[in-house]
């Protein structure tokens, strides 16, 4: 008799679970305003909104390692997690140093290693890594090189940048 109720009760248990709806992120647009090294992301909805699951964010942190001697401003085109291709842009990278693409609210993540590139010197010295794939943004047309990121130790998508080539 306690048997059949335990195996009842698991049952019932298990049926109760596999009815519940997972988790997942609510639909939901957001612009952004770029300023350097401050972002700013304005929703339609409040950000508590946008995730029915706290601790769902879709996608791959984003991270920049620098193997240069100067500072870098950079601007990347990727495929947002919703498969949409966005610029976006300026983040400042120290020399030697790595930079995650994050505005004020949260990282910035994607699912594609694809994505495009311009970087460019800010001390002065000229450098630029720039590519044959246009893009617009804001009120210049940047001149991006298709890149693949590498996914670190962390699970993140990484990319380094070598001024010598």
């Amino acid at each position: 008799m306690k048997l059949r109720a335990v195996v009842i009760a698991c049952f019932l248990s298990t049926v109760t679970f596999l009815s519940m709806p997972p988790k997942i992120a609510k639909a939901q647009r957001c612009w952004v305003r770029w300023q350097i090294n401050k972002p700013l992301v304005i929703c339609a909805k409040p950000e508590a909104e946008i995730f029915t699951s706290p601790s769902y964010i879709p996608g791959r942190k984003i991270v920049f390692n620098s193997q240069c001697r100067h500072p870098l401003k950079l601007a990347v085109r990727i495929q947002d997690t919703t498969d949409n291709w966005v610029t976006l842009g300026w983040w400042t990278l120290p020399p030697n140093q790595s930079l995650v693409l994050a505005t004020d609210i949260r990282d910035i993540r994607t699912r594609s290693a694809r994505f495009f590139l311009y970087a460019e010197s800010i001390d002065g010295s000229n450098y630029r890594r720039i590519g044959s794939h246009l893009s617009t943004f804001g009120d210049r047309t940047l001149k991006m090189s298709e890149q693949t990121f590498s996914v670190d130790t962390d699970g993140d998508f990484a990319h380094t940048i070598d001024c010598r080539i």
